[in-house]
């Protein structure tokens, strides 16, 4: 095609920006428009995974102390509680030396923030599907958080990880 002494020719990535631009200014949203690259569920969830992370790093780093302490207290002797029910000093000061104190502390903090920000992305509106099981995912963490305070089922447990399995399976 030719139109004085320049020629026009229509590439795939002009009809797609095209297209894009079309769906940007609200005129209509092709089926090939690329959906927005982020959005505030898509942006916390990043986030969450992260401190989901962090969050079962430092448990096992937690659990993996307070063997050693127990380990080491029960070779010399050092019990957890004195006879009268009180928390022994010396147990204390052992755990606090391997650093299990500072420790917990960082994944208390951990846990406290990805539970704060599974509640906002529970709390924040889904555009689609893709937000559905982003949501999802939060409030599944929130449980596995407080299963043992909720003590749930594990038969019921299964069920909402094998719907979350399905959910996430329909994202495009």
């Amino acid at each position: 095609m030719t139109q004085g002494s320049r020629q026009h020719s229509i590439s795939r990535r002009s009809v797609l920006a095209g297209a894009a631009s079309v769906a940007a200014i609200g005129l209509g949203s092709p089926s090939f428009a690329a959906p927005p690259s982020t959005n505030e569920v898509t942006h916390l969830s990043t986030q969450l995974t992260r401190l989901r992370r962090r969050c079962l790093r430092l448990h096992r780093r937690v659990r993996q102390l307070s063997s050693d302490a127990d380990r080491f207290c029960l070779n010399r002797g050092i019990a957890a509680y004195l006879p009268d029910g009180k928390r022994n000093p010396a147990f204390d000061a052992v755990r606090c030396e391997l650093g299990y104190d500072a420790v917990w502390q960082l994944w208390s903090t951990a846990t406290s923030e990805s539970l704060d920000l599974a509640e906002r992305i529970r709390r924040t509106k889904g555009l689609d599907i893709q937000d559905l099981a982003i949501k999802y995912e939060a409030l599944l963490w929130e449980l596995f958080h407080h299963e043992m305070a909720l003590s749930i089922d594990p038969e019921q447990l299964r069920q909402l990880r094998a719907f979350g399995r399905e959910l996430r399976q329909l994202r495009p």
